[in-house]
């Protein structure tokens, strides 16, 4: 899925379709500081898009708040950053969605036969209220894309390795969920919980109806080439993830 070019990775399979897609790491930045919060953000835009070779396009991002909140970036483009947004879907060739992590789960949309790209920013919040159904969602509604069409990439973000949660949490999904769903997600060790983040949101996704969905099994939190909260707190940085159609 991922192919490695040193700084960033890129996903394969969306690449070889005509979209372009970027996960950075540690080794190329933080990018939340760089292109988000810095006085110097939108000059850091620019040289972002230039090394990519995106001159003149526009980066598209949001105040994420572990919402299920997607925005479709139609004609009009809202100021930035687009607020209490975690997920985006757009037609237009002339953007760059960016959406950013440390641990949470990116998911990259494409629908070939519209057009159409997505990506959504999915910590546990996000994955408990659905924004990967949601960002599928709008897709077919504004845009008429077939689900079974679309495809998916559930990109790096913390494994069940590491992802300890309490009983509270594993009772908020299960109430809501059921076992059935659940089975697979949550693991019991040494008498704790332990969620997988990918895994659910596979299973909400094929539960959509979606039917080709790539995923990758690195954990930001155990592979220290990535930025983690869990790990590093709050001086933690951020990885990001865009994506964007090539020409």
């Amino acid at each position: 899925m991922f192919k490695d070019r040193g700084e960033y990775l890129v996903i394969e399979e969306f690449e070889e379709l005509g979209v372009g897609t970027i996960f950075t790491d540690k080794n190329y930045g933080e990018v939340k500081e760089e292109l988000f919060l810095s006085s110097d953000r939108l000059e850091n835009q620019e040289k972002f898009l230039k090394r990519f070779g995106l001159e003149g396009r526009k980066l598209i991002y949001g105040s994420q708040v572990h919402s299920a909140n997607v925005a479709d970036i139609g004609e009009t483009i809202e100021n930035l950053p687009y607020p209490e947004t975690d997920g985006f879907i757009t037609a237009r060739r002339d953007v760059v969605i960016f959406t950013q992590y440390a641990d949470c789960l990116p998911i990259y949309f494409y629908s070939k036969e519209k057009e159409v790209i997505g990506l959504c920013h999915s910590g546990w919040q996000g994955s408990y209220l659905e924004i990967g159904v949601e960002a599928l969602k709008k897709m077919t509604e504004n845009y008429g894309c077939d689900v079974e069409e679309v495809i998916v990439a559930l990109g790096i973000g913390i494994g069940i390795c590491c992802y300890e949660v309490g009983d509270d949490f594993y009772e908020k999904f299960r109430l809501k969920y059921g076992e059935e769903l659940l089975e697979g997600v949550f693991q019991r060790r040494d008498d704790r919980w332990y969620f997988d983040n990918t895994e659910f949101n596979y299973k909400l996704l094929l539960r959509a109806g979606v039917k080709k969905i790539y995923r990758d099994s690195r954990c930001t939190y155990c592979d220290e080439r990535f930025h983690s909260y869990r790990r590093e707190g709050k001086v933690s940085g951020r990885n990001g993830a865009f994506i964007y159609f090539k020409d």
